[in-house]
């Protein structure tokens, strides 16, 4: 069963700047972004979302593409009219399951050519995958968050299996969740709910 949960803490701003300013030096360090191993397979993948999207403002995993043997899964959020950023940990097993890769081209984060900064750090704690993606505020704090009152994607990951596998959990990590609106912090800590998923090949 995959994990949901609600996110209670006032996570400030800076720790999302931790998380960016961290995932960099990985970045630096260890080409973080460059694709890790990945066995191909003939098997069939896929990815099935815990729930459904629950009330209010959450942020959950949700099937894409398949291609080949590689199954891509949507980080969708909604529920708020002003989401300015985002920093998460998403968990899996690294025995049965491969991180590939990400697309954040289509980010609503990228609405109208906003500047935004965006870290993904595969590498640093094996199993885990942290994010860090926000918009950056100009020198007058006029850039304003997006609305997704209607759920959108904020970034796309993409999974291929190591072997046959069942149900493997990709979830959030339990207190490693934080949305931000544009405000000033911490008043701009956005309470969210956090659903994942599980992925199969067969």
């Amino acid at each position: 069963m995959a994990e949901e949960q609600t996110m209670n803490r006032p996570f400030p701003l800076p720790r999302l700047a931790r998380v960016l300013a961290a995932a960099l030096g990985c970045l630096l360090a260890f080409a973080c972004a460059s694709t890790p191993i990945y066995v191909p397979t003939t098997l069939a993948v896929s990815f099935v979302p815990g729930t459904e999207p629950p009330p209010g403002v959450s942020v959950t995993l949700q099937p894409g593409d398949v291609t080949d043997t590689l199954a891509r899964v949507r980080v969708s959020a909604q529920g708020t009219q002003d989401f300015f950023g985002a920093a998460f940990w998403i968990t899996y097993d690294i025995t049965s399951v491969a991180f590939t890769g990400y697309d954040d081209s289509a980010s609503f984060l990228r609405d109208d050519g906003s500047t935004v900064t965006l870290q993904v750090d595969p590498l640093s704690k094996p199993g885990t995958i942290k994010v860090g993606f926000t918009r950056v505020q100009n020198g007058e704090g006029t850039v304003q968050g997006v609305d997704v009152t209607v759920a959108r994607d904020l970034i796309v990951l993409e999974f291929g299996p190591r072997k046959v596998v069942e149900a493997s959990p990709i979830v959030f990590a339990s207190g490693h969740g934080e949305v931000v609106g544009s405000g000033m912090p911490p008043s701009n800590t956005i309470e969210a709910t956090w659903v994942g998923g599980s992925f199969s090949a067969r």
